[in-house]
């Protein structure tokens, strides 16, 4: 029997929406037999005012998710990125994880980007 494919989904998000196409994104890749590490980026401390809502469901996810590494990058075979609405390699909590990406030499082997739509109303 082969070995399973590791894989990373890399994500940010505040309130949960973008976490929710992270998750997605991961079953995606568990049911192609694919073995999952879900990562949320480090926070750059530049957070808003945020609803209850999102308030709480920041707090767990910082519980529950570490940053990625170069470890995980590196040991993996694909990443699958989820950015937040709106959010570019350069902007944000991407900004620092896009450096290492390129200085690691890892974008050649990035499986997708997911992107969501712009959603009015939903902040992330």
């Amino acid at each position: 029997m082969a070995a399973q494919t590791a894989v990373v989904v890399a994500f940010y998000s505040k309130c949960g929406h973008t976490e929710t196409l992270a998750l997605a994104a991961a079953v995606g890749a568990v049911q192609g037999r694919s073995l999952i590490r879900l990562r949320r980026l480090a926070d750059n401390n530049g957070d808003g005012p945020m609803t209850a809502e999102c308030e709480e469901a920041f707090a767990r996810m910082r519980k529950e998710y570490v940053p990625p590494t170069e470890k995980d990058v590196l040991g993996n075979a694909a990443l699958i990125l989820v950015p937040s609405p709106g959010a570019s390699p350069e902007s944000g909590e991407w900004a620092e994880f896009s450096a290492m990406l390129a200085r690691l030499e890892f974008i050649r082997r990035i499986a997708a980007r997911i992107c969501s739509l712009p959603t009015i109303g939903i902040s992330e």
